[in-house]
């Protein structure tokens, strides 16, 4: 049976689709560290789910969302980027420390705009607050991602 040309080019148009989201998505995991952000969304959604539960069902529900799409996408772009610097120096202090400090300013910036545009009444120090909470976590990280790149193995979250 033979193909009439209309048939071929859609059958072309839905690879070429295909070829387009997977160079997306290709693309798109050099800058987000997707295992790192899901980990993170579910539990910051938990979080703000579990903080705003008296309010009842539905807002918890959108607290809920709306927390884990941000770290999602935030959460796993700085994950990416802590181990990006923790690679990047010959010295594996200077590597760690920077993927710490630089990440945790990244994510502190990140976190203030957020809390800043959506009016949230003490966004600096909200964002203060978790920066705290940040850096150690940014440590472990970096240091995670150091240890498997000297040994030259894939770890868990890369």
């Amino acid at each position: 049976m033979e193909k009439n040309l209309e048939q071929i080019a859609e059958e072309i148009e839905v690879e070429d689709n295909r070829n387009i989201l997977r160079k997306g998505y290709d693309w798109s995991k050099n800058h987000i560290n997707y295992k790192l952000g899901a980990a993170g969304a579910g539990v910051g959604g938990g979080i703000a789910f579990y903080a705003n539960f008296e309010h009842g069902l539905l807002p918890s529900s959108l607290a809920f969302a709306k927390q884990a799409v941000y770290v999602f996408i935030a959460g796993g772009y700085n994950s990416r980027t802590c181990e990006k610097l923790a690679k990047k120096f010959d010295s594996k202090t200077l590597s760690v420390a920077s993927s710490a400090v630089g990440t945790t300013l990244q994510a502190g910036v990140l976190m203030y705009g957020l809390h800043s545009l959506t009016g949230t009444p003490n966004a600096l120090e909200t964002a203060s607050y978790i920066s705290l909470l940040n850096f150690p976590v940014f440590l472990g990280l970096g240091s995670y991602f150091r240890k498997h790149h000297d040994n030259g193995t894939k770890g868990l979250f890369q």
